[in-house]
Formats: C-alpha cells, sequence, structure tokens
C-alpha cells in the first residue's frame, strides 16, 4: 500500500502592515487560512485571458467546496453554466489554469487519500504553514522589499537543511515546519515569505547542470526584478549565507549554469505554456556583501545533488508528488480530473602547459548546457572552464575537450562520480576549485586521493561519504589545515586519514 505523503502546489498569506503602493502580493497577504488563501488571486491569474481568469476562480471555489485538488473540468463547465459545446473547458485551458493555481499559492500542503482515489487538501497542515509563516515575517516589519528579500533569504538558508531524503522536501511545509527540503521546497517557502511580507515573487523553473532546478524572481521597490537562489546560496549546516545567487539579473544566472523555462521551446516540460515569466534586469539593489562577510564564491554545493526538482523522478514516496514535478503530472492530474478519479589518477587530455583555448568556443558552446567530451565525462562550460557532471571511467582529466575546443577541468559537479565502483585511487587535478556535494560519495572501493593543487575552496556535503574503508587523503603542505577543515566540515567517511605530501 503506498505511503501517504504531504505535496504542495499554492500558497501566499497573512501579513503585517504594507509599506507602498499595493501590490499583486497584498491579495493574498491576509489570509491564514486555507479556504480564504486557496481563493485569492496571484502574479500568474493576471497573466490570463478574462475567460481563463472565470475558470481560474471556479477552479479554487470547487477545491474548497470539495476539500480536493482534483477539479475536473466538466466540473467546471457545470459551475459556471458552460454547455454549449464552444463553450467547455478545454484541457490546455484546465492545464494551464492549475499550473497558475499551483504557482501563485505555494503554502498548499495536499496528500493522497486512504483509498488513492483523489489529492484532498490537507488544511490542518497548510494552516500550520501560514501561521509559520506569519511569525516570520513579523520580524520583517517595517523593512524596505530588498531588506525582506535578505532577511527571508538568510532565515531560510541559516534553518533548513538540504535533506534528500526529507518526506515533505519539495513543499513549504517541509522548509518552514520540518527544517528539511530540496531546492523546490527552499524556493516554495522563499515565495510564500515574500507574498506575505508583501513583496511580488514568482517560481522559478529550469534546470541547472543539466538537472531540474527551481529558484525565485523578485520584484522590488525600484519596479525591477532580481532573481535569487537559496538553494546554492546554502554552504551547508553551520555556515553563513552566501550571496553569489542574490538579487541577481537572468543573464547572471545564466551564467552561473541556470536554465530559465519560459514556455518557449527549451520548456519542454510546458511548466509555463500559457504563461508569461518575469525577466530579471534590476541591478539598483544588487547585493554587496560586506568586508567582514565570509567568500561567498560560487557553491553548487548541495549542487544539483539538489537533485532539486528531478526529485521528481528520483527518490520521492509519493506517486502525487513525483507527478506535480514532471511535465507528465500535469496531463496525470489532468487526467483524474477528466475521469473524476485516479485512473587518471590524472589522465589528461594534454599537458596543462601545452594546452590552449579557443575563443571561439564561447560563441558555439551554451553556458549551462550539458555536453559529452571526447574523454567520455559530461559537462557544462563556462568560458575557459568546465564542470564535470558526470564523470566516466576511473580517473578525473585537468582538460576536456568538446566539439574541437579545449576547457580546464575547474569543478567536480554534485554526485559526478557517485557510486563508481571502478574508482581505487584518483587525483583531483591542481586546477580544481570545488568538489561537489557527494561527487565521490558510495564509491567504496575508493581509498586513495590525492589533492594535486592548492586551489579547493569548496567541499560539497558528503563528498566522500561512504567510500573505501581507511581511505587516505594526500594533501600539499601550504593548504593541509585548510583541507582538512573543509573535509571534515563536508562529513566524510569515518576513519579517513590524512597525509601531508
Amino acid at each position: 500500500m503506498l505511503k501517504k505523503s504531504i505535496i504542495t502546489a499554492a500558497g501566499a498569506l497573512f501579513a503585517m502592515l504594507l509599506l507602498g503602493n499595493p501590490i499583486k502580493a497584498d491579495a493574498m497577504a491576509q489570509a491564514r487560512a486555507w479556504k480564504t488563501y486557496i481563493t485569492e488571486t496571484g502574479y500568474f491569474y493576471d497573466q490570463l485571458s478574462p475567460r481563463m481568469k472565470k475558470i481560474y476562480k471556479a477552479q479554487s471555489e470547487l477545491m474548497v467546496e470539495k476539500g480536493s485538488r482534483v477539479i475536473s473540468r466538466f466540473t467546471i463547465d457545470s459551475k459556471l453554466g458552460f454547455t454549449e459545446e464552444s463553450d467547455l473547458v478545454t484541457a490546455d485551458e484546465a492545464n494551464t489554469v492549475t499550473r497558475a493555481l499551483m504557482y501563485d499559492h505555494p503554502a498548499m500542503v495536499y496528500r493522497v487519500n486512504d483509498e488513492h482515489t483523489d489529492i484532498i487538501i490537507d488544511g490542518t497542515s497548510t494552516d500550520n504553514v501560514l501561521n509559520q509563516a506569519a511569525g516570520i515575517i513579523s520580524n520583517a516589519s517595517g523593512m524596505s522589499d530588498s531588506e525582506k528579500a535578505k532577511y527571508f533569504h538568510d532565515y531560510l538558508v541559516n534553518n533548513v537543511s538540504y535533506i534528500e531524503t526529507a518526506n515533505n522536501k519539495q513543499i513549504a511545509y517541509g522548509a518552514l515546519i520540518e527544517k528539511k527540503a530540496v531546492c523546490e521546497g527552499y524556493a516554495r517557502a522563499y515565495a510564500l515569505l515574500c507574498h506575505m511580507g508583501g513583496v511580488e515573487n514568482v517560481l522559478q523553473y529550469g534546470h541547472a547542470m543539466g538537472i531540474d532546478h527551481a529558484w525565485n524572481i523578485v520584484k522590488l521597490q525600484d519596479n525591477q526584478w532580481y532573481e535569487v537562489d537559496c538553494t546554492w546560496d546554502d554552504d551547508g549546516d553551520g555556515n553563513p549565507p552566501a550571496y553569489e545567487f542574490f538579487l541577481i539579473t537572468n543573464q547572471e544566472m545564466e551564467s552561473k549554469y541556470h536554465v530559465h523555462y519560459d514556455g518557449t521551446a527549451d520548456d519542454q516540460s510546458g511548466r509555463y505554456t500559457g504563461l508569461s515569466v518575469p525577466v530579471a534586469t534590476g541591478t539598483t539593489y544588487a547585493y554587496v556583501p560586506e568586508p567582514s562577510s565570509t567568500d561567498t564564491s560560487y557553491n553548487p554545493n548541495e549542487d544539483q545533488a539538489q537533485s532539486s526538482t528531478q526529485e521528481t523522478s528520483g527518490n520521492s514516496t509519493d506517486s502525487v508528488q513525483q507527478a506535480e514535478n514532471s511535465d507528465a503530472t500535469q496531463n496525470a492530474t489532468q487526467e483524474i480530473s477528466d475521469n473524476g478519479q485516479q485512473s587518471a589518477d590524472n589522465n589528461n587530455v594534454a599537458q596543462d602547459s601545452n594546452v590552449t583555448t579557443d575563443d571561439s568556443s564561447e560563441k558555439d558552446i551554451v553556458s549551462g548546457k550539458v555536453y559529452t567530451a571526447t574523454s567520455g565525462e559530461d559537462i557544462v562550460v563556462t568560458g575557459s572552464e568546465a564542470c564535470i557532471v558526470k564523470g566516466s571511467g576511473s580517473s578525473i582529466p585537468s582538460h576536456v575537450t568538446v566539439e574541437g575546443h579545449t576547457y580546464e577541468v575547474t569543478e567536480i559537479g554534485a554526485e559526478a562520480y557517485l557510486g563508481n565502483k571502478d574508482i581505487k585511487s584518483i587525483t583531483i587535478p591542481k586546477s580544481v576549485k570545488k568538489v561537489g556535494s557527494r561527487a565521490f560519495a558510495d564509491c567504496t572501493n575508493l581509498r586513495k586521493i590525492k589533492f594535486a593543487g592548492k586551489n579547493v575552496k569548496k567541499i560539497g556535503k558528503k563528498a566522500f561519504w561512504n567510500i573505501g574503508k581507511k581511505a587516505t587523503i594526500n594533501i600539499p603542505k601550504k593548504v593541509y589545515d585548510k583541507y582538512v577543515k573543509l573535509i571534515k566540515k563536508s562529513k566524510p567517511t569515518k576513519g579517513m586519514k590524512y597525509k601531508k605530501k
């Protein structure tokens, strides 16, 4: 029998007294009970035609009446008095409206009923999320929009742990109540806090380093949009917030491995079909860390170990939750609606001194897109640098070649060599600056690790977890203390030995 699991898709809420001119977020800001909250409209409602706005409102009212997320288009036809064939709600309209409702209401919590025939609204859990968010935003009363954006960002980074196995990882409930989430949980919680705090916020879906991902776009007091990725600014429990992905433009986010879905051909999952997503171009409030701030260089850290929305097809125990995060989900949900039931050690490509990079590569290779190098690794490229997102064989190259262009490997991405039983001894090239979370996790035959260089700044969670027993890591003397600290903080396998070289 399938386990019950809470899932989400809706939300904004109550709020304190808001400053400035009313914005769309205000419409939901006072709602602290789900029955009121779900009937309010949000940003995506405004993207709909007059006819589809009627459908949106009818669907939300029916959700209250039936206590269910599954509302068939035929039921909507009946409520609106549509009888002529030309007036009936189409499947495309129903799907677009359902997406708009879900994106507008990130606080909502759903679960499968005991009979597995319906997706019902968990009103108690939703109300708990709304009230928890209200308590958090009360501390932001009187702040400017940009100050609130930072406060909510820092709250989530400081209080939420990135846990891939958490039951409610993809919803605001997981982030705000259980304090465990993945990217979509962070993003929904951030959207909710902003809505409640009177700051316009939009959920942005896309992919990063070849894996589905979710983050946010926020509108500040200059009436401009900015992007925020709380997940990738979380360097792990006990570390202060980073700001590499805070209040930046669409173009800047794209340069950092993020690819936006926006209803165009790249949006193959149909996330925004029929909807419009704002483009972030604001720079007035671009965040400049204070001198005392810690290193905030790019950290894919929970990288899309942050199986981000890819939990959609991965570890989730709830089939409905998975569906909600995939193109198939929209169709699956609608089908339920239509039927009224749930029908080397350094094996370099070239020696460092001989490698040259053709400047024209940037014209041929797209940042953020995954390519397969001639040596077999899947990589993403930024300028003249490459990140290995999926390793190949039993060694790590210092350079990789794609379409005739050679790139220096500066990063080993999250889960790049996860579970590779062929790896017994590796050398991490001197060019590498970052090692992603779980990069070598479960490489149970890996017993010898050598750091060839002194440039590593980031090592993600469990990068060397569950590797060979009594594994030994050789580290250059000049960075020995620094590397040992980074490795220990990442929670490596027990019994690991450290040696200076």
